[in-house]
Parts: C-alpha cells; sequence; structure tokens
C-alpha cells in the first residue's frame, strides 16, 4: 500500500478521535509487552531521525476492542473450524 494513501488513513482516524499522536520518548520506554508496534519502528534502522507515532486514543480502544469481539473473532473461528 501506498506510504500517502497511510498517511490519509491515519489523519481521517485523528479526526475520527480513535488515534492520538504518541507523545514523550521512546527511549527506554518502549517495550515488546506494552508496545510491540513502537518497538518495531524504533528498531528499524531504514526510520532513523524523529518518526510520527501514533496510539489509539480511549474511543479508539473501545471501537478496537468491539471490532475484535463482534467481527475478527468470530470470523477466525469459523475459519479455524472450516480448516478442520
Amino acid at each position: 500500500m501506498p506510504e500517502d494513501e497511510v498517511e490519509k488513513a491515519v489523519q481521517h482516524l485523528v479526526q475520527l478521535g480513535l488515534l492520538q499522536e504518541f507523545k514523550g520518548s521512546l527511549k527506554g520506554r518502549v517495550t515488546s509487552s506494552v508496545k510491540p508496534w513502537l518497538k518495531v519502528k524504533q528498531r528499524n534502522p531504514e526510520r532513523r531521525g524523529r518518526g510520527i507515532y501514533y496510539d489509539l486514543t480511549k474511543i479508539g480502544k473501545k471501537v478496537a476492542g468491539e471490532v475484535w469481539k463482534n467481527y475478527v473473532r468470530p470470523n477466525l473461528k469459523k475459519m479455524r473450524s472450516n480448516q478442520s
């Protein structure tokens, strides 16, 4: 997917209030158990310099939980039962 399309999608999610820019230092604070996607970006040598990172807002976490519970998890169960 082109990078500009990803940026447009991220900005749309920010406007909806589902994402917020991650403010603060990544050094020494990012762990794989807390924010694995930030750790990957932090260690990626191609992404040197000041990057812009995003985190889910409180509403974003609720929406993500509902999507997981009502759409993703049931479809995963169906896919797994069809493979058996």
